[in-house]
């Protein structure tokens, strides 16, 4: 019996986008858990680049509020894609 993968989907590159709200929702889809807009920033500094500052992350995501869930832990912001979150059974 041989053992069989599960393709995965292919990541989404910040780089592609010229829109901030773009770039860090690609982060998002392609971590897959609850990240504040620092770490977002970092990210995408860090392994992309891109220098978009974590209160500019905030604003955009307040003004698009329908494009990701937040909660509030340990007193900041994390935002997170819903369908990306949930465990599949």
């Amino acid at each position: 019996m041989t053992a069989t993968t599960v393709p995965t989907a292919a990541p989404w590159d910040p780089n592609s986008f010229d829109e901030p709200l773009l770039q860090a929702l690609a982060v998002l889809l392609n971590e897959r858990t609850w990240l504040t807009a620092a770490a977002i920033s970092k990210k995408l500094r860090d392994e992309h680049g891109i220098g978009v500052h974590w209160k500019k992350i905030e604003t955009v995501f307040a003004e698009n509020a329908g494009a990701v869930a937040r909660r509030k832990k340990s007193k900041q912001w994390h935002f997170g894609i819903l369908s990306r979150l949930r465990k599949k059974s």
